[in-house]
């Protein structure tokens, strides 16, 4: 008996590829000049990006918006969305300068007040690696959308192109004080500032105590800790 042929498999005409982001070098140069400016603080870059045949790609073009930072969290002073509808900026970069390997995760804050307002939310850690990526998909359905996440090992990157970074001076710190660990020192003003946090001269110009205005607030009302 010869053998049986094999059934041809209905062919549906879908190309199908494994989502993957493809990132110009231009754009890590951007990130490092960014990073180094901010010091140890998070901060936030937009970028602009398409599909193409080999995946989406994030271009070197780019703006820093104004934003207030802190090692922590990022507050931004102008409407981002006007910005990315009439400039095309689609791309946002986040930092997490605080994490150190390629595993991280977004924030729950960064789902709501970042990821949903952008198509790709890329987040980068504290060596200007990206690590993590979040994508938002329209569907049939106007009521919702889809989100995916990607990891380090679908971004890959091109070229390399270093220029002048414009638009640093958008990126304030939000103003911090800084105590003396002493409870005899708790309450007072602290004279030794760090080095980014010398461009304040009063004490009335600090936002905030910091995070042992608890124990300021305490000794002043007369607690024992």
């Amino acid at each position: 008996m010869g053998r049986k042929k094999k059934e041809t498999v209905w062919d549906s005409g879908y190309e199908v590829n494994d989502m993957q982001i493809h990132v110009d070098r231009k754009v890590y140069g951007i990130i490092r000049g960014v990073n180094e400016y901010a010091d140890g603080d998070e901060y936030s870059v937009l970028f602009k990006g398409n599909w193409e045949s080999n995946g989406f790609n994030v271009y070197g073009d780019y703006y820093v918006p104004k934003q207030k930072v802190t090692g922590a969290s990022v507050d931004y002073e102008e409407n981002l969305g006007v910005t990315r509808e009439r400039d095309g900026y689609n791309v946002i970069v986040h930092s997490h300068p605080f994490l150190k390997s390629d595993i991280g995760e977004f924030s729950n804050d960064d789902m709501e007040y970042i990821n949903k307002n952008f198509k790709i939310s890329l987040l980068v850690n504290g060596h200007c690696k990206i690590i993590k990526a979040h994508m938002v998909f329209n569907s049939p359905c106007s009521d919702f959308d889809f989100r995916v996440e990607l990891d380090y090992g679908s971004i890959f990157d091109y070229e390399e192109v270093q220029e002048e970074i414009v638009g640093l001076d958008n990126i304030k710190r939000k103003k911090t004080v800084v105590y003396n660990y002493n409870r005899s020192d708790i309450g007072k003003k602290q004279k030794t500032f760090k080095e980014k946090d010398k461009g304040f001269e009063s004490w009335n110009e600090y936002e905030g105590f910091g995070e042992y205005k608890h124990l300021y607030d305490g000794y002043a009302k007369g607690y024992n800790y």
